[in-house]
């Protein structure tokens, strides 16, 4: 308090110390850092709800698409049994579409965001990127349909390596000799968020995947069920013929490799 030089009473507004202040930050400080992982979990809670909920969509397609082609399923590799995402098939040799891109262009499929993990964020796996162009439904027509070199379409999800897709080596043929039934695989797993390495998975969920079945559900498998030598050593970007077996080898009974490690885990 103090009196002005009429000597009438002058009251001066309050003001926070330095000390004050900086308690006040450091408090604000501790909040976040106690309610940002909390958020994180949250968001990625609803990632992966929102993933899992796309493999179910992708999953209704599939059974629509058996229906309407003698059981038979658009799903399988080329050449290499990690590259299984393949939806538009596009490089110097020539473009076409391929495996679950029949979804698309047979009109089961109406939108490409299903095809995709909201948690991905490497773009060569995301929605429509310059680096991984969605091609369908434009007007005109996107050139990634019609010229060479442009680059291949992914999806965000690895299917089952069961069929050897062509590629331009074959020519004039555009489905496998040994197309998969849906009759033949069962209740196996169809469908996963990326298990190429031990990087796609940390990078996405980070955690463990999502998986759709034969019997058409969908259901969360951590990473501790599957993470098993060899695969658990294939490096980042990786992808290659030798590891192969290493992703599903059917020749030896029982069959073995990654995706059979993802089948005993079904409900």
């Amino acid at each position: 308090m103090m009196f002005d030089r009429s000597g009438r009473f002058e009251r001066r507004a309050a003001a926070f110390t330095l000390v004050e202040l900086l308690v006040v930050i450091g408090i604000i400080a501790l909040l976040i850092s106690i309610l940002l992982p909390t958020l994180g979990r949250a968001r990625e809670a609803s990632h992966r709800a929102a993933c899992l909920s796309n493999l179910r969509q992708l999953g209704i397609a599939l059974q629509m698409y058996a229906g309407e082609n003698k059981d038979y399923l658009p799903i399988g590799f080329m050449s290499e049994k990690q590259f299984s995402y393949v939806v538009n098939w596009n490089n110097s040799n020539g473009t076409r579409v391929s495996q679950m891109g029949y979804l698309v262009s047979g009109g089961i499929i109406k939108d490409g965001k299903c095809f995709y993990c909201p948690s991905e964020v490497d773009p060569m796996f995301m929605y429509d990127t310059p680096e991984n162009v969605w091609p369908f439904d434009k007007t005109p027509p996107d050139p990634h349909l019609t010229t060479a070199g442009l680059g291949h379409t992914r999806f965000a999800f690895n299917a089952r390596p069961v069929a050897d897709w062509p590629t331009s080596a074959v020519p004039n043929r555009f489905f496998p000799l040994n197309m998969a039934k849906k009759s033949q695989l069962g209740n196996k797993a169809l469908l996963a968020d990326l298990i190429i390495s031990k990087g796609d998975v940390i990078r996405r969920h980070k955690k463990g995947v999502n998986v759709l079945y034969g019997s058409w559900s969908g259901q969360w498998v951590p990473l501790s069920e599957f993470e098993k030598l060899p695969w658990n050593t294939i490096p980042a970007g990786d992808v290659s013929t030798i590891w192969n077996d290493v992703m599903l080898k059917e020749t030896v009974d029982p069959p073995t490799g990654v995706w059979t490690d993802l089948d005993k885990v079904s409900h």
